[in-house]
């Protein structure tokens, strides 16, 4: 009898074995997705986004984009996946109109972008591509009063000479600005003149003088405030107003009141 006994649990057993072996698989877990590399973005004169990448993967679905929002310094805003875009497995390549990305209504902000691929069985935290930031200009200068340097599309270099406030307006020396637009500028000691050239525009400006000439034409340098003009500081610096140089190279200028910082931007 106890023989019996321990065949008929042992037959149980098995049956319960073959019983529970007939339902589904358990889902794969962490399943790792090779990511995309060589991410890489175009912005067209008409405001489309072109990204594109290499990719690595041959077990994927799909790929999701995402885009993180950053303001003019290049600080974060918000999340990753605030904005995000999901495209098939065949696709390398997806244009964004920028119009439409209500951030980008205010030129001087930006955003980073990568792309993963999706496997349903992958881990919800799993790598990217590198990282990309966009802007709608080529150039972003930033400038803060009483500070001796300045950033170049996040790069900070030094001035013999920080931008000060006179008369209610930014002055700093000429060629912290017109060298990172690729302008020439040039001082005549006889006529007390800085010129300031490019393909498209030739400005004229004197010393302690309110009006200037571009491209031959009398300007003032401030209709709004006439005592504006260019000085002389020790040990013989020329100092000029920084937002009638910028105008004048069809560059916009931003002033940031709470960080005593001007901005520029080059636009596309």
């Amino acid at each position: 009898m106890k023989k019996w006994l321990v065949s008929g649990t042992t037959l149980a057993i098995m049956c319960l074995t073959l019983w529970l072996g007939a339902g589904p698989a358990p889902a794969q877990a962490g399943i790792i997705v090779a990511p995309p590399s060589n991410l890489n973005a175009e912005v067209t004169p008409t405001k489309w986004i072109n990204l594109e990448w290499q990719n690595n993967a041959t077990n994927h679905t799909s790929f999701t984009i995402q885009a993180l929002k950053i303001d003019e310094f290049d600080d974060v805003v918000g999340n990753w996946g605030d904005h995000s875009w999901i495209v098939g497995s065949t696709v390398t390549r997806h244009s964004l109109d920028a119009t439409e990305l209500d951030w980008f209504d205010e030129k001087s902000h930006g955003m980073r972008f990568r792309v993963g691929a999706n496997h349903p069985d992958q881990d919800p935290i799993h790598p990217y591509s590198n990282e990309i930031t966009v802007r709608l200009y080529n150039l972003n200068l930033v400038y803060t009063i009483d500070h001796p340097s300045y950033s170049l599309n996040g790069v900070i270099s030094h001035m013999d000479a920080a931008p000060m406030i006179i008369q209610g307006r930014t002055m700093l020396p000429i060629r912290y600005v017109s060298d990172p637009l690729n302008a020439e500028a040039v001082w005549n000691g006889t006529e007390n003149k800085v010129t300031v050239t490019t393909a498209e525009k030739t400005i004229e400006m004197w010393l302690n003088n309110n009006t200037a000439r571009v491209n031959g034409v009398p300007v003032k340098i401030d209709s709004n405030n006439p005592t504006v003009v260019p000085i002389s500081i020790p040990p013989g610096r020329t100092m000029l107003p920084l937002r009638f140089i910028a105008d004048n190279l069809d560059c916009q200028v931003i002033w940031v009141p709470e960080k005593s910082q001007v901005v520029i931007h080059e636009n596309i």
